[in-house]
């Protein structure tokens, strides 16, 4: 019942803020003047025009006139910093059930702090750039810690959460570079957003198993983290969780996590191998980027997503089962990916998919892939020979552009259209055979291909692109058929 009755009066401490505070008393005790707000039988602390030096005790109850009021609240802003740069301890009474918004924010004379077992909730900012305390006690009745709670400690260097808090607000931590240890209780259920963003102090972590979603950055910057364990209930990992984590060298991702924003992992620079597991059905662009010690991925979700790994040392890719789209720049800018196996149950091939794989040796296309999308591998310089299915039906534009190592490549009779640019600048391509099935060659298709020297275009052939052979100086002889209605501008130029 006591907290319905104080809704009205949190209504009323929450009102306060601003520069001018009103106040309905005020009154001495131990020598202190402490200002107050009320309502019914209850009265919350708030801001005053006097200025608190050293140690303030707040009493339990306090009298004005013929009546006594039970001191139940901290308003928003009672204590904040432009008036208590020079309070060093605040003794708080059991009967305190709430600590307001801002309330002891910038106190940064303030060393510790007791947060009593009557309260229940610690409001946004309410210790925020308190940068003078080492440690704090927290009571074992509080559910929730605001966002920024403790923003800025940088002095604080441990905390206990209490198993009755069940979430941790955004910002709760941030930028609590002195903390070296924190234990999250089976209690949490989420952490929010930015939560121990840049806590570089940081060695390990465990997230409980109660803990569902971890938020957005909610780890990010914490570069001495070295190990991170993620209990078996978390579901969602946020946008750039634990990127920049520089120090994690090992991650294991639950069975439980069906999401994984973009970037979590990005820049963990000193992360080996990762495994994503089958649970995942949403993956960001991203997510492990940048992680430059990288070397393997295992990816056993049925979901990709552009630039997973991009700038990495990553040299073998093990592709689970269940994915059936390479999405656009899944792969690409592997510069060190040697070996990648596609599942049969791979359909399509995207948009620069590989592209920028230099070391990419050799791969196998399966039966079940009917398109290479647009520059699905361009730049794979070391591909020496490629081998594409009978169930691919076009070759994109640009797909194998730049790949100067390749040697042969065999074209199906299910091909119709070889795209713009497809073999562009493939100087190492000595033969090549255009089946039956293809009726157009796109522009710059074969262009630049020096070490060709014969072609044969097949008679289902109608049109034959822009400049689709021109640069080809090692073509001696080309055989063009009847069925051949248009021929681009400058389609053999430069062909001697």
């Amino acid at each position: 019942m006591r907290k319905y009755i104080l809704l009205p009066l949190l209504a009323l401490c929450l009102a306060g803020r601003g520069e001018t505070y009103k106040y309905d008393f005020s009154a001495v005790y131990k020598d202190v003047t402490i200002y107050y707000i009320v309502f019914g039988d209850y009265a919350g602390v708030t801001y005053g025009e006097n200025k608190y030096i050293g140690d303030v005790e707040i009493p339990s109850k306090v009298k004005y006139g013929s009546r006594e009021f039970t001191v139940v609240s901290i308003c928003d802003d009672a204590f904040r910093g432009s008036h208590s740069y020079n309070l060093t301890s605040v003794k708080l009474p059991e009967t305190i059930i709430t600590i307001g918004g801002g309330a002891f924010r910038k106190c940064t004379s303030l060393t510790s702090i007791t947060i009593p077992n009557s309260v229940t909730s610690i409001g946004d900012c309410a210790f925020s750039h308190c940068t003078g305390v080492t440690s704090i006690n927290l009571g074992n009745s509080v559910t929730s810690i605001g966002g920024q709670a403790f923003y800025g400690c940088t002095g604080l260097t441990s905390i206990t959460i209490p198993n009755s808090v069940t979430s941790i607000g955004g910002y709760a931590f941030y930028g609590c570079t002195g903390l070296t240890s924190i234990t999250i209780p089976n209690s949490v259920t989420s952490i929010g957003g930015y939560a121990f963003y840049g806590c570089t102090g940081l060695t390990s972590i465990t997230i409980p198993n109660s803990v569902t979603s971890i938020g957005e950055q909610a780890f990010s910057g914490c570069t001495g983290l070295v190990s991170i364990n993620l209990g078996n209930s978390v579901t969602s990992i946020g946008i750039s969780a634990f990127a920049g984590c520089t120090g994690l060298t090992s991650l294991i991702i639950p069975n439980s996590v069906e999401n994984i924003g973009k970037e979590a992992f990005r820049g963990c620079s000193s992360l080996k191998s990762a495994t994503l597991p089958k649970s995942v059905t949403n993956l960001g662009d991203r997510v492990f980027s940048d992680c430059s010690s990288l070397t393997s991925i295992t990816i056993n979700c049925s979901s990709l997503s552009s630039n997973l790994v991009s700038n990495t040392a990553v040299q073998k890719i093990i592709l689970g089962d269940d994915i059936s789209i390479i999405v656009d720049n899944a792969f690409s800018n592997c510069s060190e990916l040697t070996s990648v196996n596609i599942p049969n149950s791979v359909t399509n091939i995207g948009n620069n998919a590989f592209s920028g794989c230099p070391k990419l040796k050799d791969i196998v296309i399966p039966n079940s892939v009917t398109n290479i999308g647009n520059n699905a591998f361009s730049g794979c310089t070391g591909l020496i020979s490629m081998s594409i299915p009978n169930s691919v039906t076009s070759i994109g534009n640009h797909a194998f552009k730049d790949c100067t190592g390749l040697t042969s490549i065999t074209i199906p009779n299910s091909v119709t259209r070889i795209g713009d640019d497809a073999f562009g600048d493939c100087t190492g391509l000595t033969s090549i055979t255009i089946p039956e099935s293809v009726t157009s060659i796109g522009g710059w298709a074969f262009y630049g291909c020096t070490g060709l020297t014969s072609i044969t275009i097949p008679n289902s052939v109608t049109s034959i692109g822009w400049a689709a052979f021109s640069d080809c100086t090692g073509l001696t002889s080309i055989t063009i058929p009847n069925s051949v209605t248009s021929i681009g501008e400058s389609a053999f130029e430069y062909c001697i």
